[in-house]
């Protein structure tokens, strides 16, 4: 049957009545005083009990504009509330209007504007967004094919940034020139500068860029000392097209994990926690696979997802067409959802360049307005997870939604937990107190001290030396914290280079200035240079201990020369504490993940002295303390089920309960999917699966590993990458999976 442009009459949804906002008030008033201690609910936490955008708790209590009624039904559930019919009425506004008279749709293309009356809303990734934006240091990562709606989102969190009375800057990666894509210092210039000028502060580049530093180093401090520093508010910075930079592998790694030092460092330095950022990127494109030092394994992770046959439903009603379940199924199964696809075919039909019967005859490269977008069917096959989405309900049963992707949060007001990533910020209620940490406390405060810290990745390192480096400071000592990953290439390309590099860092952070050329001389060598530049610059400067924390110092392994001068650096130090009373002033944390060393003579470094801290998993009493933290009412069968497929592995338990209690997941279901791309650990297990695939010998032993029942011997550099990795535990001279999820997911897979 043709399909025809509207009809004359359109419905424009329904607003409260007297009676249904008298109703409505008075339940929030009672729960306001109930469990918001008699505050007044704010719009944010309003959008955050009903899971509604701030936009459309504005339209429904100004009740000028209509509604859908599913909109007011769930807000009332919201409040413990059954929405009736005297709680409701037709607005005023189904009138007679001419076809003429009817605002004709926008062209599809680009960002759906902020007013457009064809925007999908998808709530319930719109409510995390925007409760997100408001925690300091967040970090939001939007993933998804092209044309799925990701700037649209991002302009829709900044808007409700702002009206936070934050600062907001877009910066979308097409707008670099192709030769500062290929350049790290050209691009973090770049940056550097477009940020200053959506901040309207004058360009002071030149006054925090110094060779010695880098150019990550140097972006650092620029927006530490001056961007942020001038900014009373909180800052939110979008990156669009990121994809742009991962052209470049060495470049992407490089700033990736710049942004992911960003990101850690609101955990323990108010200065960052000013700064909020958006990253948006497709998944097409192929991602870098060093994804533990990036940010795009933290943070608040949204995917969009293709368009259910209810939205699509919604969209055609929008369009003011009168369409069967059946129409509506058709059009979304034949272009699988793809927003940009459904809103262009409902506008070419709207503009009567064809019906809906004609598009579903015809093959879609026989369409001219359609061939050039078939690339974007081949995102992703009709998979059974998407089919799943197919499943559609009758419009006139009540639990069919007209409001796209409505989601209920539970009506009891619930604390959501920290998203576990990287290292746990301090006061957090969900950090577990490690074996070993109160030895650490007592070893840091003796003159020439040194702790290494040693353990698998995602095991609790960072963690634990934050809290060191915070005992210090209650101390009085003065605290440099340095993560060597943020070395650039060039900076490691001698020991000299490193060591100016490194002893440039310090000042910097002790604010102390780099006069690296006052004590450099290439006769005595660069080692003795740099320890009489932190002898005689900074400890004789400084009236307190001064603690060095050094994280992921195994970097350094895979560049032997630099390695075994600056290791060999480190151990002089500690041994000049037992002789000179200058060197006791410093005090030395190091952190590692492997103990494979490379040709370092272990002897002349400081891997065989000091406190010796390796971390371990978690005990089921100390699992236990995690699950009352997360309110779980988890007995000991509960936790012994989870623990039997993840050991007490720290990020695999709290991702978790983390999901366990922020998306009402079954356990039972937790563990029957756990190894399957629909499992909570998809990213985790894949990330590992990409690291295997880069070196079969790896991949071969991983194998042998989990074939067997047994614990096996593999080569001891397999064993030292695998255990830095942290797929296997040692026992022994032999090793085994660590956990049974690796070795049901390897099983399949390799």
């Amino acid at each position: 049957m043709p399909v025809n442009r509207p009809p004359h009459r359109r419905r424009r949804g329904v607003i409260l009545s007297a009676q249904g906002l008298e109703k409505f008030l008075a339940a929030r008033a009672a729960a306001e005083l109930q469990q918001n201690g008699g505050n007044r609910y704010t719009l944010e936490q309003l959008s955050e009990h009903t899971q509604l955008s701030v936009d459309t708790l504005v339209r429904m209590l100004k009740a000028e504009t209509g509604v859908d009624k599913e909109t007011l039904k769930s807000c009332f559930r919201a409040f413990q509330l059954t929405l009736e019919p005297e709680d409701y009425t037709q607005p005023n506004l189904e009138e007679e209007v001419s076809a003429a008279q009817i605002l004709e749709p926008e062209l599809p293309g680009g960002q759906v504007s902020l007013n457009s009356l064809f925007y999908v809303e998808r709530a319930a990734a719109e409510s995390s967004c925007y409760k997100m934006i408001t925690q300091p240091g967040a970090l939001i990562r939007i993933k998804a094919p092209r044309q799925m709606g990701k700037t649209s989102l991002i302009a829709r969190i900044l808007h409700q940034a702002e009206q936070l009375g934050y600062r907001t800057l877009p910066l979308s990666f097409q707008l670099a020139d192709r030769t500062v894509l290929q350049n790290l210092d050209l691009l973090l210039r770049w940056l550097c500068v477009n940020v200053t000028l959506g901040l309207h502060l004058p360009d002071k580049l030149s006054d925090y860029w110094h060779d010695a530093l880098g150019s990550k180093i140097s972006t650092k401090v620029y927006f530490e000392q001056y961007l942020l520093a001038n900014s009373p508010q909180p800052i939110v910075l979008s990156l669009d097209e990121l994809d742009q930079v991962f052209q470049s592998p060495e470049l992407a790694n490089e700033f990736l994990g710049l942004l992911r030092t960003w990101h850690e460092a609101a955990k323990s330095q108010s200065i960052w926690k000013q700064l909020r950022l958006i990253i948006a990127y497709s998944s097409e494109t192929a991602l870098p696979t060093s994804l533990n030092q990036s940010p795009l394994n933290v943070g608040l992770p949204i995917e969009l997802k293709p368009f259910t046959v209810e939205q699509v439903h919604w969209l055609v009603q929008r369009y003011g067409f009168t369409w069967t379940l059946s129409q509506v199924t058709q059009l979304t199964t034949l272009v699988q959802g793809h927003p940009y696809l459904v809103q262009l075919a409902l506008y070419r039909i709207w503009c009567q360049e064809l019906t809906l019967e004609q598009l579903l005859q015809t093959p879609l490269a026989d369409i001219e307005w359609f061939r050039d977008c078939l690339p974007l069917l081949q995102w992703q096959s009709i998979a059974p997870e998407w089919s799943e989405r197919l499943t559609v309900t009758d419009p006139a049963s009540p639990e069919y939604s007209n409001q796209p992707e409505t989601q209920l949060l539970n009506e009891e007001a619930t604390l959501l937990p920290e998203i576990p990533e990287g290292s746990v910020k301090l006061g957090s209620r969900f950090y577990i107190e490690r074996a070993g940490e109160t030895r650490c406390y007592q070893a840091i405060a003796k003159p020439g001290a040194l702790i290494r810290i040693k353990a698998p990745r995602q095991m609790g390192k960072t963690s634990l030396m934050t809290r060191i480096v915070d005992r210090s400071s209650q101390l009085g000592y003065r605290t440099v914290r340095l993560n060597l990953r943020q070395a650039e290439e060039t900076a490691l390309g001698t020991l000299d280079r490193f060591l100016r590099w490194f002893s440039a860092c310090i000042s910097q952070k002790l604010q102390r200035p780099a006069y690296l050329d006052n004590y450099w001389d290439p006769d005595r060598g660069s080692i003795f240079n740099c320890t009489t530049y932190v002898q005689d610059h900074l400890l004789e400067a400084i009236e307190s201990p001064l603690v060095l924390a050094l994280d992921e110092v195994d970097c350094l392994f895979q560049v032997p020369d630099v390695a075994q001068g600056f290791f060999s650096m480190l151990r002089i130090w500690h041994e000049e504490a037992k002789t000179l009373d200058l060197w006791e002033q410093l005090r030395l944390v190091v952190a590692h993940s492997t103990e494979d060393y490379g040709r370092l003579d272990i002897n002349q470094s400081p891997f065989n002295v000091g406190l010796p801290v390796e971390l371990g998993e978690f005990t089921p009493a100390q699992v236990a303390t995690l699950v009352e933290a997360h309110a779980l009412p988890w007995g000991q069968t509960e936790i012994a089920q989870l623990m039997a497929l993840v050991g007490g592995h720290p990020y695999l338990i709290r991702w978790a309960l983390y999901q366990v209690i922020c998306h009402d997941l079954p356990l039972e279901q937790l563990l029957a999917e756990a190894t399957t791309q629909t499992g909570i650990y998809e990213d985790h297990l894949r990330r590992h699966w990409l690291t295997l695939q880069q070196s079969p010998d790896l991949a071969l032993a991983v194998q042998q590993t989990v074939s067997s029942i047994e614990p096996v011997r593999l080569p001891i550099p397999h064993v030292y990458r695998l255990y830095s990795m942290g797929l296997i535990q040692r026992q022994g001279d032999l090793v085994a999976p660590r956990c049974e999820l690796y070795r049901r997911y390897f099983q399949e897979r390799l």
